[in-house]
Order: C-alpha cells, then sequence, then structure tokens
C-alpha cells in the first residue's frame, strides 16, 4: 500500500481534536497519585508545561521531577508506571551519580497508549536538601513571599 500524505496528515489532525486526557486532568492524576504514596516527598513539574499559556501541542510531554525518600524501589519495581495507563514504550537511563552534588538520580520517558508521554526524573530527598543550602539559593517564588505580608509558619 503506497504512503498516501493526505490520510497521514487527516491522522494527524484528528489525534490533535482528539486528546483523550486534558492537561489539568493529567496534573490532577499526578498530583492525586503521588499524595497517596508516603515515599514521595515532592513533585515538580519542569519545562514547557509549567509554563502558564505556554505553546503545546501532540508532541508535547509532561517533565517530572519526583523527590522521593528512596529512587532504588522505583529503579528495581517498575510497575508504577502502569498507574498512568496502558504502556507502549518506556527508556530507563541508569541509575548514576548526579555530576553536581554527587547524588544518585536517574529517569524515564514514557509514553502510553493513549499517546501521552511522561518524562519522570527521581530524586532523592538529599538532592533537594543539598539545593536548598546552596549559597544563595533563594528562588524568586521566595522573594516573593518575603515581600508579602502573608506570614508562613
Amino acid at each position: 500500500m503506497a504512503w498516501d500524505r493526505r490520510s497521514y496528515i487527516r491522522s494527524i489532525n484528528i489525534r490533535i481534536m482528539n486528546d483523550s486526557y486534558h492537561p489539568h486532568d493529567v496534573i490532577r492524576k499526578l498530583v492525586q497519585w503521588a499524595e497517596k504514596r508516603d515515599s514521595i516527598r515532592g513533585m515538580l513539574l519542569t519545562s514547557t508545561r509549567a509554563i502558564p499559556n505556554a505553546h503545546t501541542d501532540v508532541f508535547s510531554d509532561y517533565d517530572v521531577v519526583l523527590i522521593v525518600k528512596d529512587i532504588h524501589p522505583f529503579f528495581e519495581d517498575r510497575s508504577w508506571l502502569a498507574d498512568f495507563g496502558e504502556m507502549l514504550v518506556a527508556y530507563w537511563d541508569p541509575i548514576y551519580l548526579d555530576p553536581d552534588y554527587g547524588i544518585e538520580k536517574f529517569g524515564n520517558v514514557t509514553e502510553y497508549a493513549d499517546e501521552l508521554k511522561i518524562d519522570f526524573t527521581l530524586l532523592p530527598v538529599e538532592w533537594l536538601q543539598k539545593i536548598v543550602q546552596a549559597p544563595g539559593f533563594q528562588p524568586s517564588w521566595m522573594q516573593d513571599i518575603a515581600c508579602s505580608s502573608t506570614r508562613i509558619t
């Protein structure tokens, strides 16, 4: 069967118009999933999906950083990825030392049957502690808090 450019473009347009998920639903599912697991201490959404009103398309993935008590159980038992749908393919980095902090970490790239794409990076709590303790660390959101009248206890 010959390749039909028009059919291919039509199928791409149908997939774009018929996304089986909404970004807010994906984020809500990620948050609810993490809240049920004591071993997950924090979650960060990075890259394009973290920018309000950023342009995303059918190729945009979710870049999620999980801050966990121990990365090894997540690396050894990968069944947790199925909590987000039927997996088509997953690529796994080996566990390696972060070049800046010498702490073990790993990541994976996962694509699901509904075309959802999530890239997970798993880091131990110690990594985040080192970031926060670094000289000169003060993210912009902390400056906003320091300038506001809201008291944080």
